[in-house]
């Protein structure tokens, strides 16, 4: 059963990864609701809304979430101790990140920044969970596992400081 389950965790954060880069490449190169989401930070400008061209580090953020989830996949990883530190908080994320486009697009500001809100706590809690810093991590855990969860924790902490502003802006005070 542990074994069982442990497979569908690492298939489950896999899949909840390639749906978050896909949503995020349709709202980026599709558009959703007329806008790509680099469009709609732009035209919500706030105080610390990063020039559009600073957005492009998502591709790096994604990359290295997918190589986590390509990882995380071996046979050898599944009962590993940062599997369990993660455990299913990574899909939480994942489907968190998808309404939050969602949301987005619409110009539903309030429930953005609330699902944005949600989505830092998970991949604030798997960051806190996985000891980073803290705890020995060899080489490839901390480029693989470590790494793109760091970055993915920072670029959420913006996206959730954004979503804020955009509903209360200091600067018009």
């Amino acid at each position: 059963v542990e074994e069982s389950s442990g497979q569908r965790r690492q298939i489950l954060n896999l899949i909840a990864v390639i749906l978050v880069i896909f949503v995020n490449v349709i709202a980026n190169f599709w558009q959703l609701n007329g806008f790509s989401t680099v469009e709609l930070f732009v035209a919500n400008p706030t105080f610390i809304t990063p020039i559009p061209l600073t957005f492009g580090a998502w591709v790096f953020v994604y990359a290295g979430l997918l190589a986590y989830a390509i990882f995380q996949l071996l046979p050898d990883q599944r009962q590993q101790d940062y599997q369990e530190r993660i455990s299913y908080w990574l899909v939480a994320d994942g489907i968190l990140n998808m309404l939050w486009v969602y949301a987005w697009h619409q110009g539903n500001k309030s429930v953005s920044l609330f699902l944005s809100i949600m989505q830092l706590a998970s991949i604030g809690w798997i960051y806190y969970r996985l000891e980073i810093g803290k705890r020995d991590a060899n080489a490839i855990e901390r480029l693989l596992v470590h790494l793109p969860i760091s970055a993915h924790t920072a670029w959420s902490m913006i996206v959730s400081a954004i979503s804020l502003l955009s509903i209360v802006d200091p600067v018009k005070w």
